[in-house]
């Protein structure tokens, strides 16, 4: 009777143990980290359990402290994960925000010389005697204003 009434709570330990080992294994891949979550909370809750349980009857404590140290490092590293990201997502935010005017500068300019080119391009057609719409002219026009203005 004595040794059914130890091995009585030992699920708990083992599903504490399993779970805090899966949770700690899988906290270690970058975009599925927080798939862990779960088996990290059943961990650190089952080995509690177990613990308290253990020590008012006597059982041994070992796999139940094991999976409580694996769900609460797991955690450590999801968390550490999650700055990180914070961190990169952050910095590269910043980054585009700083540039946005050099990249809108360069775009404008980017704009301007193929407009200019395009308009050399149709004069030199059309003095060459092809058939050219004067409403390309007025497009090409319209968009060297239109630049002119922005700036």
């Amino acid at each position: 009777m004595e040794t059914t009434n130890k091995s009585k709570g030992n699920g708990l330990a083992i599903a504490s143990m399993v779970c805090g080992i899966i949770a700690f294994l899988v906290s270690f891949i970058p975009c599925i980290s927080l798939a862990c979550v779960p088996c990290a909370i059943i961990a650190i809750v089952f080995g509690i359990i177990h613990i308290v349980g253990s020590l008012q009857t006597g059982n041994k404590i070992g796999m139940s402290v094991a999976g409580l140290a694996c769900g609460v490092c797991a955690f450590i590293v999801m968390i550490g994960w999650g700055i990180s990201f914070y961190n990169a997502i952050n910095k590269t935010s910043n980054t585009i925000n700083d540039n946005i005017p050099n990249i809108s500068k360069a775009v404008k300019e980017i704009v301007e010389a193929a407009s200019n080119d395009a308009f050399h391009d149709a004069i030199i057609l059309n003095k060459k005697g092809l058939d050219f719409d004067s409403t390309t002219f007025n497009k090409f026009e319209d968009m060297l204003n239109e630049l002119e203005e922005n700036e």
